[in-house]
C-alpha cells in the first residue's frame, strides 16, 4: 500500500509553512482563552475560523486529508 502523500510536492507546504504555523498557534490560543473563561464561546468561534483558515490552505497545497 502506497502511504497518501507519497507523491506530493513538499515545496507547496513549506511555502506556507509559516502562516500555517501562526493560523494554528492562533486556534490554540483561541482555544486557551475559552477554557480559562468559558463563558466566552466567541473564544471557540475563533478557534474554528482558524481552524478552516488551516485547512483551506493545506487544500490550496493539496496536502491529502486536509
Amino acid at each position: 500500500m502506497m502511504p497518501r502523500n507519497e507523491g506530493m510536492d513538499h515545496s507547496a507546504l513549506n511555502w506556507v509553512k509559516k502562516e500555517l504555523d501562526e493560523t494554528i498557534r492562533q486556534a490554540r490560543l483561541a482555544l486557551e482563552a475559552f477554557v480559562e473563561n468559558t463563558s466566552d464561546a466567541s473564544q471557540l468561534q475563533f478557534c474554528a475560523t482558524y481552524l478552516h483558515q488551516a485547512r483551506g490552505t493545506l487544500q490550496m497545497v493539496e496536502v491529502d486529508g486536509a
